[in-house]
């Protein structure tokens, strides 16, 4: 084995140990990393010593009173962080439960709070800045892995190789400690590692498409830290969209095509009496009430005035509709008579957003994919205050103008982009997509302003694989990872959900990948897609 590894001698290194010579445990600490350059720093606080070399292999094993970094293996001179600078090893773990780590430690002590790939109960995760990220890659019991973390200038590229294949399975933009030390760190766990490498070569891999969002019909290459230089990629690429996409001050902006409108008397002018709306149903409890307003309107000669009582009870109009599936632009003009009540606005069926309301005429959106054959309701519960609605309308929004994609090199890929969003629309992105001009099969990832949602459509039919909560912030990032048939969901770098298998032959070998929107107050940013690596995109690293 040791004969192979030097027929890497073509590459030169700043720091490489490919543990050649046997040595005992409580021998290692102090001597040269062979061929080197380098020096080995050894924690080993137990009696007999864990930490030893033999048969080409570092070796280590658990402690009697198991304690982080303990034992622990460390090239002793610090590094300079540099953008493409890379670590490379190889860890095969007896027993994944325990917790390990591999990448850059901050004093070679302890738990490593920089850039470092942690290894534990059957997952593999990144550790960063103190703090544990979310967990991206099943690993499994006695397995040899090679590993690589590839530096920004700001965080890290994060491989794996499993099978054979290199896969890119995170990316980072935080941490910019300028100085650390590189090597591997247990926790009660039996380890071996067949390698460390620092190669002298500086590398960063290129995103298949990158937009910092500067042109609306082409990609700019301005979405990632890489805007120049090693790493630099993405731009020159041409969108197909229906040619609702525009950008401003920097961010995509949609403004979806909408069909014709599907109430009768949205602009609520027809009562039978004064507390009947000709073509609404009116639902009350208590001695909550509907009734005609001729006063306060918005538009036309009435408007519908909600008078809730005391008790905190409802008042709402209803109207019927068939909408299964489809996506609908729903506004209405709403205002309180004093402070600040909630009005529900949605769908029968439970899609909707409550909107606090102010005391003077607003229009308030909503857009959603009705889930079935659904009633239109907006409803209150605000004690003892009179609400107002006027020039209320539902519309279909065309399929394809939600969306606006490129044509890329693979399916399988990780993609992310910054969303701001209006409670009650949503933003995202689209991936596997099998027609710009007429979609039926796709995966989407968006944010609704309460919950990250990932949902997949096949022949037309769309199934909610995810649906949690993940705290809005604005201008978070969201990721979506595909992985042959293994799909995972990110917001503000955290899983949400659990691991989704997508398998449907309409979607998984799509190569469309691009931006959702559904309403023109939403804004994205920063659009990345690079390959997750299982067309071997990175073989380039075995050379190193």
């Amino acid at each position: 084995m040791n004969i192979i590894k030097f027929l890497l001698g073509a590459v030169r290194y700043d720091y490489r140990d490919e543990f050649i010579t046997d040595l005992t445990g409580g021998n290692v600490h102090g001597t040269a990393c062979e061929p080197g350059a380098g020096t080995r720093t050894v924690v080993d606080t137990d009696t007999p010593k864990k930490c030893s070399i033999s048969g080409g292999k570092l070796n280590m094993a658990p402690h009697t009173t198991p304690a982080y970094g303990d034992p622990g293996f460390w090239i002793n001179e610090a590094i300079t962080r540099a953008a493409g600078l890379m670590l490379k090893g190889q860890v095969n773990i007896s027993n994944v439960t325990p917790l390990s780590y591999f990448g850059f430690h901050q004093d070679k002590t302890g738990v490593p709070t920089n850039t470092s790939i942690r290894f534990g109960y059957s997952l593999l995760g990144s550790y960063e800045l103190t703090v544990v990220q979310p967990s991206l890659y099943s690993i499994s019991n006695s397995t040899d892995y090679e590993l690589l973390l590839a530096l920004r200038s700001t965080g890290a590229y994060y491989f794996i190789k499993d099978s054979g294949i290199w896969k890119l399975f995170w990316i980072r933009a935080t941490s910019n400690t300028s100085t650390f030390y590189a090597g591997i760190g247990t926790y009660n766990a039996t380890l071996t590692s067949d390698y460390l490498r620092i190669p002298s070569e500086r590398w960063l891999p290129i995103p298949l498409a990158s937009d910092g969002m500067s042109n609306a019909s082409v990609s700019d290459g301005l979405g990632h830290n890489e805007q120049t230089g090693l790493g630099s990629g993405g731009s020159g690429l041409s969108y197909t969209d229906d040619g609702t996409w525009t950008v401003a001050a920097g961010k995509a902006v949609n403004t979806p095509t909408e069909g014709g409108e599907l109430l009768t008397d949205g602009g609520l002018e027809a009562w039978t009496s004064a507390t009947n709306l000709t073509s609404w149903s009116e639902t009350i409890s208590g001695t909550s009430t509907v009734n005609q307003e001729t006063v306060t309107i918005h538009g036309g000669s009435n408007a519908c005035r909600l008078d809730i009582d005391a008790s905190n009870n409802n008042a709402g109009i209803t109207q019927s509709g068939t909408i299964i599936g489809n996506w609908y632009l729903l506004s209405a003009w709403v205002k309180a008579a004093s402070g600040t009540p909630v009005i529900k606005f949605g769908y029968s069926d439970g899609i909707g957003v409550n909107l606090t309301l102010d005391t003077t005429y607003t229009q308030r959106v909503v857009t959603s994919r009705a889930t079935n054959t659904s009633v239109f309701f907006w409803r209150s519960s605000a004690a003892s205050n009179s609400l107002y609605i006027d020039d209320i309308s539902v519309k279909p929004l065309t399929l394809s103008s939600l969306f606006s994609s490129l044509s890329l090199s693979t399916q399988d890929v990780v993609a992310s982009a910054d969303l701001a969003v209006v409670a009650g629309t949503q933003a995202g992105m689209v991936i596997c997509l099998d027609s710009a001009a007429t979609p039926a099969n796709f995966l989407l990832i968006y944010h609704n302003g309460v919950n990250l949602i990932l949902e997949k459509c096949v022949a037309g039919t769309y199934t909610t694989l995810i649906s949690a909560a993940a705290t809005y912030s604005a201008n978070a990032k969201a990721v979506i990872h595909k992985d042959g048939t293994e799909v995972r969901a990110y917001y503000n770098d955290v899983l949400i959900g659990t691991v989704q298998t997508v398998s449907d032959a309409g979607i998984i070998d799509n190569k469309l990948h691009g931006i959702f929107s559904t309403y023109s107050g939403n804004t994205i940013d920063n659009f990345n897609v690079y390959a997750r690596g299982n067309q071997y995109q990175y073989s380039n690293i075995d050379r190193y």
